[in-house]
């Protein structure tokens, strides 16, 4: 076994045994506290079968799935084993229309003294969830369309499957007809047949037993083979030694313009340099003068555009006297990162043992700081095989006082170390070829119990979201100051189908879909090593009030960001957003106002501090109002946040660069319909209520007659609208219809009603603190507790490291608690894990509200400090 392996599972018994913290609850007679209990955090429906996400108590052992049909029916077992890492299991054998109740069963196995204590865990029930047949597949995203002789090389994303599994994929280009079939775990052909000089449409549409779904579409002309297109990613840096140098390295082209690569040139100056490698070292060079290199990619027809970098820089470096960049042999004696600062180097090398107060350690990424660290040395304790530094967090600049660079890069799947798609009824692809961009398969069923002020009962929102970040950092230090441009892009193609009958008011919706940890980005400044770490992710926010009934398919493509720069002490702003290619079309009821936020959050950690972020916000907003023309529109809105907090240049600007707002679809004319009053509203067990209805655009006096829709059929309704609600929680829809007279004709209206108690809105507010070595965690309780008791949390970490993990290690009716973790020997391999190796693995952690009638979604996971 690993030492990182040794150290994630040192963890999971250190959350079982460590002494509680302020907010949690000891066991009666401090005695072993009682297993954590599992959660079941989504049911999703699908066809004969449910998918279930959940986490498991800390502690391992057995875990059973159990599904209850409602009603009569025999309880259905799944065993899932002791694999914590998938958190997702499905259910096949299930009725279709038959709905059902799921908990969770987890033989916990908990440490003692002597042998060990088995206890069985149960986790609350779900809601319940209903099986229903499987949809044609959603609609891919087509990637890119690129010429070939004859023929177009075709990339698009995953699709959503329409709840039955994907048999493939058919690619057709329009005139024609040509076609291409392939698997379902591919995302790329090439199309021929074709015709040079003949602008095709191409469709790509996935393919399950219910047949071809919804297409996405590209666009493309065939012609014989071109110059590739241009290299990306230009880095710039300064050569370490005494002859002035740079080295330029690069990314090859997504394209070879449909012949192979022959190689690279590189000017620097009056200077070039030929390569089939994507570096170069540029030597021979002026120290004091900035350069601005440029690459060309080169095929056999010629060479590509130039890609240049994002700005000139300087071959000339100075590092600082007292800076101590450690070789890779030096960082990997180091064995564990204090509480209080201190380094501790197991077996250190010479260099190690010879640096001295006021040195300023530059530590690239390795097993114990794999974000790196950059810090000053304030004390040295020797002791035998072991030396220990004291550090404290310095500055950039006190390693390299003056020096220019000049980085980009795209944050792409083939670079992810871990990925985590925790939120309830969150699918995550990755992609399948090559270099592929961050790609999100979203299929959301937004919670059917989540009132606010009023409630919803059925949503989905589902598809695909494929986002090419970009970004770009230039800076440099020196005697006349600290200049920055930092620049971040986001090309964000989509594809989405929205239902939502329903009708709610405020936040139906606001999680984290999913998030991308990426490897550390090392790169050298002359002899000093700076650590980049980027983190992105992906989050839905659906905000709206009034009563709700939308259709929207439609897909968009835009590309969203901005740039922020500083020189002279002063801060600039760009946008770089660009317009919108959509196609849309969608369907509402009235009095709605509804917005769907996609925010993209792309985070980069310099040295494991804050640094530089951005976030990218495309949106969709619905707005209907009947007494307005037109009555019902929809916009696709984008937002750039650019931020750079950056502690080790002691730098602090955050802007809004990008805001804007495209109609891409309206009604046309007034709205005719009938209204009812109230639209939504909450009733107690066994009350009454009266409901009223109204015409509007057409003038009717006509009786108007109330009845249950059959599918929410509880309680009771007069013919005049009186409803009386049952002696027990239900949901329920409530149809009034006014007859067609010659003049007007015939229209429903709709009202949704909750009887009960239901779940609890999600809790807000998560931060995570030290305390020493332990992790505390504070969070602001739901503003509705659901009317189904008392709320309890549970407390889920997810780990990075050795791979992606989550269990819920604790559970709690207080808003705060302790990570349960115990103050150790930092240098033992064995026993309790304490906060910094929890850091070591990543840990993540959200807050989970709950009572007997299900789990609400938590906050954004907070990263151990």
């Amino acid at each position: 076994m690993t030492r990182t392996r040794s150290l994630w599972a040192a963890a999971l018994a250190a959350l079982l045994l460590a002494p509680l913290g302020a907010g949690t609850v000891h066991a009666a007679g401090g005695g072993i506290r009682p297993p954590v209990k599992p959660l079941i955090t989504q049911v999703f429906p699908r066809d004969g079968a449910v998918a279930v996400d959940y986490v498991l108590g800390a502690g391992g052992g057995t875990a059973t799935l159990r599904a209850v049909p409602v009603g009569d029916g025999d309880a259905l077992d799944l065993v899932l084993g002791t694999d914590p890492e998938s958190g997702r299991a499905r259910v096949n054998g299930l009725a279709n229309g038959t709905a059902y109740v799921f908990t969770l069963v987890q033989d916990i196995e908990i440490p003692t003294p002597g042998a060990p204590v088995h206890e069985t865990a149960v986790s609350e029930p779900s809601e319940e969830v209903t099986p229903v047949p499987a949809s044609v597949p959603g609609a891919p995203v087509v990637t890119d369309v690129f010429p070939r002789d004859g023929a177009l090389r075709v990339r698009w994303s995953s699709a959503d499957d329409g709840g039955e599994d994907l048999k493939g994929y058919v690619v057709i280009a329009h005139p024609g007809g040509q076609r291409a079939e392939v698997g379902a775990d591919l995302r790329e052909t090439v199309l021929t047949g074709l015709d040079d000089g003949t602008a095709y449409e191409v469709d790509v549409a996935a393919v399950n037993y219910r047949g071809a779904g919804a297409v996405g579409h590209g666009r493309g002309t065939p012609r014989p083979a071109v110059a590739p297109t241009a290299p990306l990613n230009v880095r710039v840096l300064p050569l370490a030694g005494a002859d002035p140098g740079l080295k330029v390295a690069w990314d090859a082209p997504e394209d070879d313009g449909g012949s192979g690569l022959t190689g690279y040139r590189v000017r620097v100056g009056g200077r070039e340099y030929a390569t089939t490698a994507t570096e170069v070292d540029a030597t021979g060079l002026e120290a004091d003068t900035p350069y601005t290199p440029e690459v060309v990619a080169e095929n056999a027809v010629g060479p590509s555009a130039p890609a240049a970098a994002a700005a000139p820089v300087r071959p000339g470096v100075r590092v600082a006297a007292a800076a101590v960049p450690l070789t890779q042999e030096s960082a990997d004696s180091l064995s564990a990162e204090l509480p209080d600062g201190s380094l501790v180097f197991e077996r250190p090398t010479a260099q190690v043992a010879a640096v001295v107060v006021g040195g300023v350690l530059v530590v690239p990424s390795t097993r114990a700081a794999p974000e790196g660290l950059l810090r000053k040395v304030t004390g040295v304790e020797h002791d035998g095989a072991r030396t220990v530094l004291r550090t404290e967090p310095t500055t950039l600049d006190q390693a390299l006082p003056d020096v220019q660079a000049s980085l980009e890069g795209e944050l792409r799947t083939a670079d992810v170390t871990a990925e985590r798609s925790r939120a309830p009824g969150v699918r995550l692809n990755r992609a399948l070829h090559a270099g592929a961009d961050l790609e999100f398969d979203v299929a959301v069923v937004p919670d059917p119990q989540a009132p606010q002020d009023t409630v919803a009962i059925s949503s989905a929102l589902r598809g695909e979201i494929v986002v090419d970040p970009h970004w770009e950092l230039a800076l440099a230090t020196g005697p006349s100051g600290t200049r920055v441009r930092f620049e971040v892009t986001g090309d964000v193609q989509a594809s989405l189908d929205a239902k939502l009958s329903a009708s709610f008011s405020h936040s139906l919706l606001n999680k984290e879909l999913a998030s991308y940890s990426f490897a550390p980005i090392t790169f050298a400044i002359g002899t000093v090593p700076v650590v980049i770490v980027p983190e992105v992710s992906l989050s839905v926010q659906v905000n709206a009030t009034g009563g709700v009934e939308v259709a929207f398919t439609g897909s968009y493509r835009q590309t969203v960001g901005g740039r922020i720069e500083l020189d002279g002490g002063s801060w600039r702003t760009t946008d770089l957003t660009t317009p919108a290619t959509t196609r849309a079309t969608a369907s509402l009821s009235p009095n709605l106002a509804l917005s769907l936020e996609f925010p993209l959050t792309a985070g980069f950690y310099l040295y494991g501090a804050v640094g530089p972020g951005a976030s990218l916000v495309p949106s969709l907003t619905f707005t209907a109002d009947p007494l307005a023309t037109p009555w019902a529109t929809l916009d696709l809105g984008a937002r750039a946040d650019l931020t750079f907090d950056v502690k080790l240049l002691g730098l602090t600007f955050s802007r809004t660069i990008a805001q804007a707002a495209t109609r891409i679809w309206q009604t046309e004319g007034a709205f005719d319909g009938l209204l009812l009053t109230p639209e939504t509203d909450r009733v107690g067990q066994g009350a009454t209520i009266q409901l009223t209805a109204e015409r509007t655009g057409c003038a009717d006096d006509l009786p108007v007659s109330y009845r249950l829709s059959p599918d929410t059929p509880a309680g009771s309704i007069t013919s005049e609208g009186r409803y009386t609600a049952p002696t027990t929680n239900a949901f329920v829809t409530v149809l009034a219809t006014q007859p067609a007279t010659a003049d007007c004709p015939a229209r429903t209206g709709k009202a949704v009603l909750l009887v009960g108690a239901t779940k609890p809105d999600p809790a807000t507010g998560l931060t995570a603190t030290r305390d020493g070595h332990q992790v505390r965690l504070t969070w602001t309780p739901p503003a509705f507790d659901g009317g189904g008791g008392p709320v309890e949390y549970a407390i889920v970490a997810s780990y990075d490291r050795p791979e992606p993990t989550a269990l819920v290690v604790l559970r709690t009716t207080a808003t705060g608690a302790i990570v349960p973790t115990a103050t150790r020997d930092p240098f033992q391999e064995a026993g309790p894990a304490d906060a910094d190796e929890l850091r070591e693995a990543g840990a993540r952690y959200t807050v989970v509200a709950t009572n007997r009638f299900g789990a609400a979604a938590g906050p954004p996971p907070v990263r151990t400090p």
